[in-house]
């Protein structure tokens, strides 16, 4: 998986999503490396293309280029957090895909 951004490597992304899961879950950076880890391996995923993941929906910008099966790990995951992240914010800001709710959940704020 190449990804959009060139300057975007895939510890800078795995940094980034990180930060996304801190924000998120009010958690320490170590709790949301071994979220990521532990996602992508209950999910058959690679960790840096889940973060990769996890940021481009945080961003509201998910490129073609990613895989179902990632992006879907990503949405389980965090889908119900990401949402209520919406909900908080300006007018006209969407997050397309989210799932509150979704069966993987896991995590409550």
């Amino acid at each position: 998986m190449k990804p959009k951004h060139p300057g975007r490597s895939g510890p800078r992304s795995l940094c980034a999503a990180e930060g996304v899961l801190v924000a998120l879950r009010r958690c320490s950076l170590d709790e949301a490396f071994i979220d990521i880890v532990e996602t992508a391996k209950r999910h058959n995923v690679a960790p840096l293309g889940l973060a990769d993941a996890l940021v481009a929906i945080a961003e509201n910008d998910l490129p073609r280029h990613f895989d179902d099966d990632v992006i879907a790990a990503a949405h389980r995951a965090w889908g119900g957090l990401l949402g209520r992240l919406s909900s908080n914010t300006a007018p006209g800001f969407h997050l397309a895909g989210t799932a509150a709710g979704a069966e993987d959940e896991e995590r409550q704020l």
